[in-house]
């Protein structure tokens, strides 16, 4: 604190006890409710939380921070994503961010004496003429009293001399050291965490951390078939309790045996999904993601670069960290990773990723759910990796039917929400005619034009918008209903009808003619299952 003349305000200063801020005790609760937040998140091991937030660029000291590369941040960056809590990757990735702490000693108690210049005599009488007596007084220059009371304070303290360096017998000794609420108050307000969606490390401000929603089960809401959901749930159950035998054996100084021969093959788990856009892959790896609460670590080929040695480097890093974390690894749209490979001389780029990706894959201890359309161009190679294989065919009347149940049930509580937030009052929900329209809209579409899942979720969404700005020019039509699904499927056909004509050939016509396998609403799924301990002998075995 700099030197000022006369008196100032203690609230202007930049540091004042806390005792005179306003609604202190309010305040010290915050820091402390926020300590305890900061407290339980590091308790868990890598926990998973969402994030909807800026991220932070300036240390506690106020200094700008540098990023993965060095680069000073400047601009913060808003994030809205699932994020992992790991100090310790995050350091690896940027060591600059850890922070630097000196280690306390004791100091050495050295107080200063001198003899006093001044001699203190003893007179023989009043009048000082004859002394008796001199001598000179030893005066304290230092008594070093702060010393002492340092040295105490660290043997007091619970919190900077480590445990594991006391000495035995000091104050503290055999104690645990528990957070006092004023320790609570001084803990950080950053946290260090991977942001899944922007795959990079941030420091992130705790403030805008939350736990992650409760789904009630997740898998039920998927429209395949029950024997599909208990192969998936059998073999994530028996991945994940074979690799906790693996870490405690570790721990023991063990190894177990693993089904293949070369040591670290084949320990991971790969799912295939495949089948028509819009039918359920993707939020197969969400409600597992959800049902298992592990975090969903969603990438895309694009994503991971073109060059083969960078696509090698970032495949390498994300299949570490998704198995470091437990994470369900979803690659989407994987077809450039599973295509065939051939000898054209120009294909040889595409064969390298091939074989760069089969290579990691072999490796790779975690879960992996792959997504893709053109099942009818896969390399052998990719076949043999896989675990497990499912079929999503396009969607029966009954699968839409119960497609738009669910949307209408999501629908109701989004809209009892809104009202409540805005305090307004809800949209009334015709029910009964959408089921209608939805059932007369797939009988009356053909193969080509009806809706897949996720058109049904937008279709939702249009029909809510226009619902609510017909309410705001006629105040008197509060409601969704059929009307306004009806002028989604005109519009959505227009479009269909208009991309034919151009092309020549409906979208099911043009996957086929690119080996894009696309099955109609009569064929059943289908699951093949690999290197599984139930399937005996390690063969493969085909469940109709």
């Amino acid at each position: 604190m700099h030197h000022f003349p006369g008196e100032k305000d203690v609230l202007k200063l930049t540091i004042y006890p806390v005792r005179f801020a306003k609604d202190y005790q309010g305040t010290l609760e915050q820091l402390r409710e926020r300590g305890r937040k900061f407290q339980d998140i590091l308790s868990r091991r890598h926990p998973t939380l969402t994030y909807q937030g800026w991220s932070t660029v300036r240390d506690p000291l106020g200094n700008l921070l540098r990023d993965d590369k060095g680069q000073t941040l400047i601009i913060p960056r808003h994030i809205d994503s699932e994020v992992v809590v790991d100090f310790r990757e995050a350091f690896q990735s940027s060591p600059w961010w850890k922070p630097q702490y000196s280690k306390p000693f004791k100091n050495v108690f050295s107080p200063k004496a001198c003899t006093d210049r001044f001699p203190i005599i003893c007179w023989a009488d009043d009048g000082r003429s004859e002394p008796i007596n001199q001598h000179y007084e030893i005066v304290v220059q230092k008594d070093d009293v702060q010393c002492l009371e340092y040295n105490k304070f660290l043997e007091g303290d619970q919190f900077i001399v480590d445990q594991d360096e006391r000495p035995p017998g000091s104050i503290t000794d055999n104690k645990k050291q528990v957070l006092g609420p004023d320790n609570l108050a001084l803990l950080p307000s950053r946290i260090f965490g991977y942001a899944l969606r922007e795959r990079a490390f941030y420091n992130l401000d705790i403030r805008f951390m939350k736990e992650l929603p409760v789904m009630d089960d997740p898998l039920g809401s998927l429209r395949i078939e029950d024997e599909s959901k208990t192969q998936i749930q059998a073999l994530i159950y028996h991945h994940f309790k074979k690799k906790k035998a693996q870490e405690v054996a570790a721990t023991k100084g063990h190894e177990l045996m693993d089904q293949d021969f070369i040591r670290g093959k084949g320990r991971g788990l790969v799912i295939l999904l495949h089948g028509a856009p819009g039918v359920g892959k993707t939020a197969t790896a969400e409600a597992v993601s959800y049902s298992e609460k592990k975090p969903l670590f969603h990438i895309t080929c694009g994503e991971l670069g073109l060059h083969h040695k960078v696509v090698e480097s970032n495949l390498t890093e994300v299949f570490r960290l998704a198995n470091l974390w437990d994470c369900i690894l979803l690659l989407d749209e994987a077809e450039i990773f599973l295509s065939p490979r051939e000898k054209k001389d120009e294909n040889l780029q595409r064969n390298t990723l091939v074989s760069i990706f089969l290579r990691t894959l072999e490796y790779y201890k975690g879960i992996l759910f792959l997504t893709t359309n053109r099942v009818g161009a896969l390399d052998e190679a990719v076949k043999s990796r896989v675990h497990l294989s499912l079929g999503y065919p396009h969607l029966a009347e009954e699968e839409t039917l119960d497609l738009f149940r669910m949307n209408l049930r999501r629908l109701a509580r989004i809209e009892d929400e809104r009202a409540e937030i805005l305090e307004e009052k809800p949209m009334t929900i015709e029910t009964d005619d959408i089921m209608k329209f939805a059932s007369q809209h797939y009988r009356s579409q053909g193969q080509h034009f009806r809706w897949n899942g996720r058109q049904i979720r937008n279709a939702f969404q249009i029909a809510s918008s226009l619902a609510h700005y017909q309410h705001k020019l006629k105040p008197h039509r509060l409601f969704i209903g059929a009307e306004h699904f009806q002028e989604v499927e005109n519009a959505t056909k227009k479009f269909d009808e208009f991309r034919q004509q151009t092309l020549g050939k409906t979208d099911d016509e043009i996957a086929g003619a690119a080996s894009i396998t696309r099955t109609s609403p009569e064929t059943s799924f289908f699951t093949i299952c690999r290197n599984v301990s139930w399937a005996e002998n390690n063969s493969t075995t085909t469940f109709g």
